[in-house]
């Protein structure tokens, strides 16, 4: 193999390395940033039954009973 063929294949694979490390970075930084609201529950009063019970934050009430 030519000395220039190895460098290629060392800038190759020093390149997609480098393209790795950015991807996985930057999911990384979008699941840190991410707000944490899905599947979050909220609490409601049903005054007929005087319980409290929760539903999925994008619900919108009134909810059978």
């Amino acid at each position: 193999m030519s000395e220039r063929a190895r460098t290629v294949g060392t800038l190759l694979a020093a390149g997609a390395l480098l393209v790795g490390v950015v991807v996985l970075c930057i999911s990384r930084l979008r699941s840190a940033l991410a707000v944490g609201e899905e599947g979050l529950q909220v609490w409601f009063y049903d005054q007929s039954e005087r319980a409290l019970y929760k539903v999925g934050r994008d619900s919108i009430p009134p909810h059978e009973g």
